[in-house]
This record gives C-alpha cells, structure tokens and sequence, in this order.
C-alpha cells in the first residue's frame, strides 16, 4: 500500500479514533521493527509528530508490566523468607496486609499469621489463617514432628494430623466471625485493596 493510503489512515485515527489503538501501535512497531523507514517517514506515514514516535520507541523497549510492577512496588523477600513491601515509610509482609484487608483493621503485635501449606511465598487468603501465638508454636512442633517421622520413615500417628486440623479449624471460624462481627458493627475499614490488586499483578 502507498504512503498516501497510510497518511490518509493516520488522520482518520486520529479525528475518529475508532480503529483499536493497540493494532495501530502495532503497525507503528512493524515499521519501526523493520527498520526500511527513517523516524521521519514513520513520523509522516501515520501523520504524527517526531516527538510522538521518539516517546513510542522508548515506550517499545520497556519491560514487560510484570517486572515494571514489582521494581515500583519494589517487592523483597526478608531475611526470613517472607515476601514484603514498603508502605507507608515501613517494610510490611505481605501475608499480614492479606489478612488486614480480610478483617478491615489493623494486625496487633501479638497476633500472628500462619501459612497452612508452609509455603511462606503464597500468601493467598485461602492459605492463610490468623491465630495465637500459643496456637502458632503448637502447630510449628506437631507439623515438624509430622515431617520427621515420615523422613525416619515411620508411620505418622493421625492423632498429629486431628490435632493440626482442630487448630487450623477453630482459627478459620475465629477469622471469619471477626469479619462477620466488624461488617455488622460497622467498624470494617477497607485497606490495602489498591496495592494488593497491584501485587496480585506482579505475584510470582
């Protein structure tokens, strides 16, 4: 197709603005892909300005939105092992702004969160439960007594397992009737739900 066809597309673009944008930046892509143009000419083709086709190369080269995410979120793993970010001027674990944004307040020090699959990277609400720190240690000895009994290749007694069910049981009925109790007395804030979406964008 001539020059003249796709100047005469260009101004259509951009007085009706009805084609797809994304297939009209990939044909500006193709051509600056393909080299055969000078900036000039793409500038010309599409009846844009040079400063427009200079922002549209620099917008080409940019990392994929996955990483963009998490360098500007800058997402860490502490010394821990726990997946954290900074807000607010603090360094936050995710898991635990899982749960605040779940109960609508804020975590007092005391409470703590625990990881049902062990898996402290996944910090979806269905693997998290809060609970006691008395509560947390028992479960830490009964899953460790679990994991070396079945490494000495022993049989597991499945009172271990009744026990670590009990507790996991009792703690996701407790979260769920404060949740319950804070929306019915209108005490629910909602928090962290803007950063969280960004988060869930940028998981691994």
């Amino acid at each position: 197709m001539s020059d003249d066809y796709y100047s005469k597309l260009g101004k259509m673009v951009k007085k009706l603005k009805w084609i797809n944008k994304d297939d009209y930046l990939a044909w500006i892509k193709k051509d600056l892909d393909s080299k055969e143009y000078t900036d000039e000419e793409i500038a010309k083709k599409y009846n844009i300005s040079l400063c427009r086709i200079h922002r549209l190369k620099r917008q080409f080269k940019r990392k994929p939105m996955k990483r963009r995410i998490q360098k500007r979120l800058k997402l860490r793993i502490d010394n821990s092992g726990y997946p954290t970010i900074f807000l607010n001027g603090s360094r936050r674990r995710i898991h635990r702004l899982v749960v605040e944004n779940y109960l609508g307040r804020l975590l007092k020090p005391n409470e703590e969160i625990h990881h049902i699959n062990g898996d402290k990277l996944i910090y979806r609400l269905d693997n998290l439960l809060l609970i006691g720190a008395e509560n947390h240690k028992r479960l830490f000895i009964l899953a460790s007594a679990i994991r070396i009994l079945e490494e000495l290749k022993y049989n597991v007694p499945q009172e271990l397992y009744i026990s670590i069910n009990k507790i996991e049981e009792d703690a996701r009925l407790q979260m769920r009737s404060q949740r319950e109790y804070a929306i019915a007395n209108q005490t629910f804030k909602v928090l962290h739900t803007d950063i969280l979406s960004r988060i869930q964008k940028a998981s691994w």
